[in-house]
């Protein structure tokens, strides 16, 4: 099956990008993981052992409006659920902070990619492992 390209490493960007603003704490560990979970396969990455987690974090907080999502929700909901979700966020980000530091590998190059890195392969899934490379100039 043929795939864009541009599109792939559109989304890699993207999930890149939010991972950085997670372990930054500028957007919640449960948000994270909604938008990685989202772009998985348009980033062809459903196959990279460290995405499950993610999948698993968006599955399991998927009733809780966090994010974007609290705008779908009666404005008293979120405050009434709150302790729900802070419960729920330091899970997640116990969950999938070290699969983000997994996917975040710094390499020194002038661009910033994401490769298959057969050093990080899978050891008991089998499952594949996707670099993303944040080039740092030098």
């Amino acid at each position: 099956m043929s795939w864009n390209q541009s599109e792939v490493i559109g989304a890699r960007w993207h999930i890149l990008e939010t991972i950085k603003r997670a372990l930054s704490e500028n957007i919640s560990m449960i948000e994270a993981a909604r938008i990685v979970s989202r772009c998985r396969f348009k980033a062809k990455l459903e196959d990279d052992v460290d995405i499950p987690p993610f999948v698993g974090a968006d599955s399991e907080t998927d009733a809780l409006p966090v994010g974007h999502d609290q705008v779908h929700w009666q404005a008293q909901a979120p405050a009434n659920l709150q302790p729900e979700i802070a419960r729920s966020e330091t899970w997640a980000r116990d969950v999938a902070s070290d699969c983000c530091q997994n996917l975040l590998v710094v390499h020194h190059s002038d661009f910033d990619v994401l490769i298959p890195s057969h050093s990080r392969m899978g050891k008991f899934s089998g499952g594949r492992r996707i670099s993303m490379l944040r080039g740092t100039p030098g």
